[in-house]
């Protein structure tokens, strides 16, 4: 691949992150969710927890094929890691009450989280990365239990 290509090909690559501070999840069920674009492939880069007020586990990170409805949530903007960026087409919601939770595809990965604990977990979006593909299609993070914790989630953005 020559290096105009090259340089073309990363322009159009888009990052943002949605931080949160003392996320209060009111009770079992989902407590953060991604939701996918048309027309965009949003790749799951990074995800961050640290201190909750209480041990949890296990955590769920799943994809669903469907969005989740109802509860009680938040929809924070999405910074983007450049200023130069359009808005984000991907769309965080922080829940504190848990929605019904849309058809579940797979669960991804268990987490485990004690009250001393900071899980930092990188996805290499070249190498086998959780992927949205459909504007349906969904990541969330599933509690077992109320818990109030600190973090953040980061994703990439191509056409």
């Amino acid at each position: 691949m020559g290096s105009a290509r090259l340089a073309y090909v990363q322009k159009q690559i888009r990052v943002y992150r949605v931080a949160f501070s003392d996320l209060s999840v009111g009770g079992a069920g989902v407590g953060v969710e991604l939701a996918g674009a048309a027309n965009k492939l949003i790749t799951l880069r990074h995800l961050q927890m640290s201190k909750p007020s209480g041990a949890v586990s296990p955590i769920q990170l799943e994809k669903l094929s469907a969005a989740c409805t109802g509860g009680t949530s938040t929809t924070p903007t999405p910074v983007p890691n450049r200023t130069s960026h359009a808005a984000a087409d991907g769309v965080v919601k922080l829940y504190t009450a848990a929605p019904t939770k849309g058809a579940l595809i797979d669960q991804i990965q268990e987490i485990d989280l004690a009250t001393t604990d900071v899980v930092n977990e990188a996805f290499d979006p070249n190498n086998g990365a959780y992927a949205l593909e459909a504007a349906a299609e969904r990541l969330v993070l599933t509690f077992p239990g109320a818990v109030t914790f600190n973090g953040y989630i980061e994703w990439q953005e191509e056409p």
